[in-house]
């Protein structure tokens, strides 16, 4: 997104010739305005100027609803745009800023200085987001060389320390067999936790774009991944019938392994069972992951969803405390939420939501 003029320049797109007049008496001056009054034309301006902001009506002669909204974030993937609609459309316009709109407005009940205002708003928040993407990119790179420059000397301790308990171990003291065990187990939990650092770095600078996907293939494809730990732990996994949603395939995969993979670690005395099942809430998928393992005090249900907390001794379950700060940090990616419901001895429910629509990306 350029900026060519000290004058800040808006496109609206509004097919109502009295509602555009009160939107330019609005911007007095202080905001250069293009007007167009349907899809196409708003095409053929962004294809030849540069804005800071559009102002978009979502009922167009060619176009109406939400999907007005997507098609013109195609068109102008890094141009902010505000939302403008009937008062009575107040659901509408919250999804719409769910879907990517900075701001919405109503029609008939705002002044110039509340468009103005938000006008600006929008285009200062436009520019911190791209400001955090390029530091979020910038630290991805940095994660990725760190990890690079740290495993290599650790696959070489880690090397060297088998080769020494292969040719060695049994032929020296017990001390030192000791010794060389400490040094492989620490050599891999070092690279685990590199490893993990630096896919938890990552997640919010994927580039794969959102798709519509069948989670019952997300689940089944889980289950395959996981299907030793299942074998070994007795575990039985169940779902209800579950939707398609859009989401990086990729992720949901690894959002559910953290999750199932949590399960079948944290058991209790009988073998794990893991329930999936969703319904829908509000244009949301809401998601439940039930398991009848060890729960977690109430006190624990916002900690655990951070970087490197855990509940128990290392001595007690294996893990670096990143998995659920992996989940959470996919979920945001995905403009959801994630939650625990639990207690001691009853088990665990682990939701998180996705929406029921398109969320372009």
């Amino acid at each position: 997104m350029g900026v060519k003029n000290s004058i800040p320049k808006v496109l609206l797109v509004e097919d109502n010739p009295e509602d555009a007049k009160l939107v330019k008496r609005s911007l007095n001056g202080e905001f250069q305005m293009v007007c167009v009054d349907s899809l196409k034309e708003a095409e053929a301006q962004l294809g030849k100027e540069d804005f800071e902001i559009i102002l978009l009506d979502l009922t167009l002669p060619d176009s109406d609803g939400l999907p007005t909204l997507g098609k013109v974030r195609e068109m102008a993937p890094d141009v902010p745009i505000v939302v403008i609609t009937a008062a009575e459309d107040r659901e509408m316009a919250v999804r719409a800023v769910r879907q990517g709109a900075q701001d919405y407005l109503f029609k008939g009940t705002f002044d110039a200085l509340l468009l103005q205002s938000t006008l600006r708003h929008g285009i200062e928040r436009q520019k911190i987001l791209e400001e955090l993407e390029r530091s979020n990119k910038e630290l991805g790179r940095f994660a990725y060389i760190v990890s690079h420059d740290l495993q290599s000397p650790l696959r070489g301790v880690s090397t060297f320390a088998e080769i020494l308990a292969a040719d060695y171990k049994g032929k020296l003291d017990k001390d030192a067999d000791e010794c060389i065990d400490v040094i492989v187990k620490c050599a891999s939990k070092a690279q685990l936790l590199i490893s993990e650092l630096l896919t938890f770095s990552r997640v919010q600078s994927k580039e794969q774009t959102f798709k519509w996907l069948c989670f019952e293939e997300v689940l089944k494809n889980t289950v395959d991944n996981l299907a030793v730990s299942i074998k070994e732990t007795r575990a039985k996994i169940t779902h209800d019938p579950l939707p398609d949603v859009v989401a990086d395939y990729g992720q949901m995969v690894q959002l559910m392994e953290n999750l199932v993979s949590n399960a079948l670690k944290f058991k209790g005395k009988q073998p794990p069972r893991v329930h999936i099942s969703a319904k829908k809430s509000d244009g949301d998928w809401v998601f439940s992951a039930r398991d009848n393992g060890i729960g977690i005090p109430e006190k624990d249900f916002g900690r655990i969803f951070e970087v490197f907390q855990k509940l128990h001794g290392k001595d007690e379950y294996s893990g670096t405390g990143i998995g659920l700060a992996i989940c959470k940090k996919i979920i945001d990616r995905h403009q959801g939420r994630i939650w625990v419901e639990s207690a001691p001895g009853k088990g665990s429910v682990f939701k998180f939501t996705l929406s029921a629509e398109l969320l372009e990306k």
